[in-house]
């Protein structure tokens, strides 16, 4: 729940500064694209994974919960985004799908890393 407050609050700053800032999508990091292929991934899809792979690696036995929390916040996003237009919100479906299979992909991640580290430590 903890790592979910963080994330909040790092958002909304990450608001604030591009509302003040005007700064241009090109330039910025959460929409450049780091992976082209299987899965393109931009600074948000980056984002998305290192969060899910904290959260399986912290909290290994409520994966099911975090993998279902990431499909709920994709949810209320979509939802979001009828009543919010012209933001990052207003991606396609397609996009949440994406970010759905990045998260369940950041808590399998997780969850071998913290395997891998209590077996070799």
């Amino acid at each position: 729940l903890l790592i979910y407050l963080v994330s909040i609050v790092l958002n909304v700053g990450y608001y604030a500064y591009r509302r003040f800032h005007q700064q241009s999508r090109q330039m910025n990091l959460l929409t450049r694209v780091y992976v082209q292929s299987p899965l393109p991934c931009n600074g948000w899809c980056v984002l998305h994974f290192t969060l899910y792979l904290l959260l399986g690696f912290v909290a290994p036995s409520y994966w099911h919960i975090l993998i279902l929390i990431g499909i709920l916040f994709e949810v209320l996003e979509h939802v979001l985004s009828k009543r919010v237009p012209n933001s990052h919100l207003s991606e396609p479906l397609t996009g949440r799908l994406h970010d759905i299979v990045v998260n369940a992909l950041g808590v399998g991640a997780g969850l071998v890393l913290r395997m891998a580290v209590h077996r070799y430590w």
